[in-house]
């Protein structure tokens, strides 16, 4: 099975400490039924593959966004805070995936419906990361390491 970016998200955050206190194993693709809260959920969308003059180059780059719901809108910016925190800026391996780069590009509030009622639960992170896939699957590099290229 080839590794995806989903599944190296799913495998770096499921190996930060913070992150599984937060919310456990509650991170879910976009699709999914409500679930119950605390959760985050993700979204791959678009983005540009690179290519050089001898085509191909294998670095990827897609935007994600993270919804980050918790009980009530305090407990859901604290997910986002320990969603952000969880994220390498530069380098590490997951899942088959050596993170790049990963940028911020927006954060703003989210909000949940229920029973007719839409209430701030959470808040909505957008980030761009730049990521290739590894022929060997090592997820053994720090999270916060710097980049060594």
């Amino acid at each position: 099975m080839s590794a995806t970016l989903e599944a190296g998200l799913i495998t770096l955050f499921s190996a930060n400490a913070a992150v599984t206190a937060a919310i456990g194993d509650r991170i879910y693709p976009l699709s999914v039924e409500k679930p119950r809260a605390p959760y985050a959920t993700y979204e791959v969308r678009g983005g540009e593959d690179d290519f050089t003059r001898d085509g191909y180059s294998g670095l990827i780059e897609r935007r994600v966004t993270f919804n980050c719901v918790g009980r009530d809108y305090d407990e859901g910016v604290q997910i986002a805070a320990v969603v952000k925190a969880a994220l390498p800026l530069w380098g590490g391996t997951w899942g088959g995936v050596r993170f790049r780069m990963i940028r911020r590009d927006d954060e703003r509030d989210y909000y949940t419906a229920e029973a007719g009622t839409v209430t701030p639960t959470g808040r909505q992170l957008d980030f761009t990361v730049k990521f290739t896939i590894e022929e060997s699957q090592d997820d053994t590099e720090d999270p916060q390491a710097e980049d060594p290229e």
